[in-house]
């Protein structure tokens, strides 16, 4: 089964979530969205929370993008 994604769209941030795992979600501005895309501007993210340590943060992060590039994860 393919994992369900939750968007919420707000004036300058746009929130990701995965239903029925209250930890897999990521806060993106739109700024952002509209100059990467959702899939990249959300991999960029999870390449600099590698750098800094959050390797948890970033495979929730890198499973998100791949749900939006149709990826099953």
């Amino acid at each position: 089964m393919k994992p369900r994604l939750f968007i919420k769209q707000q004036s300058h941030v746009t929130t990701f979530k995965v239903r029925g795992n209250p930890f897999r979600y990521v806060v993106m501005r739109n700024s952002d969205i509209a100059r990467h895309g959702a899939a990249n501007a959300i991999r960029q993210r999870a390449a600099r929370c590698l750098q800094m340590g959050f390797h948890h943060t970033a495979r929730h992060q890198n499973a998100i993008a791949d749900i939006l590039d149709g990826v099953t994860t």
